[in-house]
């Protein structure tokens, strides 16, 4: 009845409600809504950009009690969440309204919905927009949760977005699951074969390494590598890049000839297409030092890592996630040579930089905590390092999860310190 009688008073406020019934039910922010009318159709853009209109059918549907502005639970006043008006909607009301339509509707109002969240969303994700991303998340978790399967390159498309912002975020086991849908959705909308396709693969490897899954991200890189040398050419961008992330994988399997064999190719290759100052080459030329330290190469590495650092400030700036990587690549490769003291200010450096860009809890920003932990138990500096150490493991169990590679790693570490406290310098620190 309330739903009939809406629709008889205001007809913007049925369209609304329907769009609501796909959303967040705990707490959908009107500016959400609003960056995304661009995506809506017209009626519905037209309600939702003209003010006047928007919040007369916001209070028609509060007047029947179907939608509640959220309220502080101690005040028992309204709030505002950070830019913007948040509305909350019982899930049974939405369950309701979705049961109600017919389809057909129901298959537009799904196009409807992805589309906005297309629109919304961020649709590249840099360090300048992360608070933004992570502002919405909550808004499009659950419509491309529940999202139908379909040919559709905007759901593909945001898909693939929000699982690379997980991933940016730290949050890998979560990112997998929206890349494999991601992969599902390409293939229907674009082929197996398709570009697209491989590009949801090539993420989707990569999150597989992120959680230590090694094997299955070097035969889904090796898979991926194939498939763009076939179609796009050896030294294509996006091959190259497939190939450095796969000798990357080789590195972690111990296989250090073999990534170093592959990662020459893929510097000179970017070299020569991209230039020297292009940050895939600047990648390359990063990862090729990475594994010559690990081979005992320490004046190679610390050639290319030098160099690494100086061009990623000139072309990114100093605070860059990758500038910092080339640093922390840097105090590794000096701490090799017995430079310690060296390498621990370039780290401390590392750690405050990431902490402000990142967040305490960045996987990055988690990974500089423990090194700086390590280096100070072989400078002597016992109580910080059992602090540092201990804090990054807390922290890891939360992110992480307790058996991920990085977890462990921070259980041996701590274990190693409370068991070794004074160990001879020049241990090998950065795992």
């Amino acid at each position: 009845m309330s739903f009939t009688q809406i629709a008889e008073n205001n007809p913007d406020a049925q369209l609304l409600l329907q769009l609501l019934s796909f959303l967040n039910p705990d707490g959908i922010l009107t500016d959400f809504i609003k960056l995304g009318a661009r995506g809506l159709p017209d009626k519905l853009k037209d309600v939702v950009t003209d003010a006047s209109r928007f919040y007369e059918a916001l209070s028609e549907i509060e007047r029947f009690s179907l939608i509640a502005r959220q309220s502080d639970s101690k005040s028992g006043q309204r709030i505002i969440v950070h830019h913007g008006n948040a509305i909350s909607i019982h899930r049974l009301v939405q369950i309701v309204i979705q049961d109600e339509m017919s389809e057909d509707t129901l298959q537009e109002m799904w196009e409807v919905v992805i589309s906005l969240c297309n629109a919304s969303f961020p649709s590249k994700i840099t360090d300048y927009n992360l608070s933004q991303c992570r502002q919405y998340q909550n808004q499009v978790l659950l419509p491309l949760s529940t999202a139908p399967l379909m040919k559709s390159k905007k759901l593909g498309h945001v898909l693939y977005t929000f699982a690379k912002f997980l991933a940016f975020d730290g949050k890998f086991k979560q990112a997998e699951i929206f890349a494999l849908k991601a992969i599902e959705v390409s293939i229907i909308t674009w082929g197996n074969a398709h570009s697209e396709t491989l590009t949801n693969m090539n993420l989707l490897a990569c999150l597989y390494w992120c959680q230590g899954h090694f094997e299955d991200s070097a035969k889904l890189h090796e898979e991926v590598l194939a498939a763009r040398k076939g179609t796009l050419g050896v030294d294509h961008p996006d091959t190259l890049k497939t190939m450095n992330n796969l000798a990357l994988t080789y590195r972690y399997q111990g296989r250090s000839n073999d990534a170093a064999l592959l990662q020459k190719q893929v510097l000179y290759a970017s070299t020569k297409v991209l230039g020297e100052e292009h940050p895939d080459t600047l990648v390359a030329m990063n990862a090729l030092g990475a594994t010559y330290r690990d081979m005992k190469r320490l004046e190679e590495a610390h050639t290319l890592h030098e160099k690494a650092v100086a061009l990623r400030k000139k072309v990114l700036g100093e605070g860059h996630k990758d500038t910092l990587r080339s640093m922390c690549s840097v105090a590794a490769t000096i701490w090799d040579q017995g430079r310690y003291d060296e390498s621990v200010r370039v780290d401390e450096q590392v750690f405050d930089a990431r902490k402000k860009i990142l967040g305490d809890e960045h996987p990055e920003t988690l990974a500089s905590m423990h090194h700086l932990g390590l280096e100070y138990r072989y400078l002597g500096r016992y109580s910080e390092a059992v602090h540092l150490v201990q804090k990054a493991l807390e922290a890891r169990k939360r992110v992480l999860g307790n058996t991920h590679p990085d977890t462990l790693h921070s259980i041996r570490g701590l274990a190693s310190i409370l068991e070794h406290p004074k160990p001879e310098k020049g241990g090998t620190v950065l795992a």
